[in-house]
């Protein structure tokens, strides 16, 4: 992370959810040879989404780096202040189970024999949308808080 604005990690996040359609049937399951694509796109989304919200409301970048790819540390740094009022108890549940997959690069390499804790399609993609529009709507401006 360098020159990020909130906006631009908010509409880089909304661009991993419009690829994701691009991979997707119509009733909004991955097609065949695609489900892990499908799960690195959508936590992608919601680690740009979430680090929007987490910058616009005074985050350092170096503050987002330490927390990585941690999909759980960034809803609970979201959910503890008053950043995630726009996040429902269900997409973070939602993204809690998908966290430590995506972490640990599960979903950027597939891993003969390893049991994924796969949350069912199109659970996954809805919840990122959630977040994305969250993202986009909290991040209008795109500069800091503060600066």
């Amino acid at each position: 992370m360098g020159k990020e604005t909130p906006r631009s990690l908010a509409t880089e996040g909304a661009g991993f959810l419009e690829a994701v359609r691009g991979i997707c049937t119509d009733n909004g399951s991955p097609k065949r040879n695609c489900l892990l694509v499908y799960y690195y796109l959508v936590c992608h989304s919601i680690e740009l989404s979430c680090k929007a919200v987490l910058l616009k409301g005074g985050f350092s970048t170096s503050r987002l780096k330490g927390i990585g790819h941690d999909l759980s540390k960034l809803i609970v740094e979201i959910k503890r202040g008053d950043l995630g009022k726009g996040i429902s108890e269900a997409d973070c549940s939602i993204v809690r189970m998908m966290s430590v997959d995506y972490r640990d690069r599960r979903y950027s390499y597939a891993l003969g024999g390893y049991r994924y804790s796969l949350v069912l399609p199109p659970w996954p993609f809805e919840t990122a949308e959630r977040i994305s529009m969250y993202a986009l709507s909290a991040c209008k401006g795109g500069e800091r808080n503060g600066e």
